[in-house]
């Protein structure tokens, strides 16, 4: 799922250049980018679970850090000042 929102973000950030939307490309680059460290994290995590049968709480914070930079990010985009939060 990460992977094909990195490719997403990515071809957005070219669309939004290709317009000469420098903001919005700058912010769906970094989205891409968040996604893209999202899904390394993420494998990671499984795969070290898959070693060790143990999570690691480091590695699941900086997830979570990652995660909620995507959503800060995706706010951005949509012009929110807080990233969009389900109900808790």
């Amino acid at each position: 799922m990460w992977y094909t929102n990195a490719w997403a973000a990515g071809w957005g950030s070219a669309y939004c250049e290709g317009i000469g939307d420098d903001e919005g490309a700058a912010l769906m680059a970094d989205l891409s980018a968040m996604f893209r460290e999202s899904d390394t994290l993420f494998t990671g995590i499984i795969q070290a679970y898959d070693r060790e049968g143990s999570w690691n709480p480091d590695d699941l914070d900086q997830l979570q850090l990652t995660v909620d930079e995507i959503g800060r990010l995706y706010a951005a985009l949509q012009g929110e000042d807080e990233p969009l939060r389900s109900s808790e």
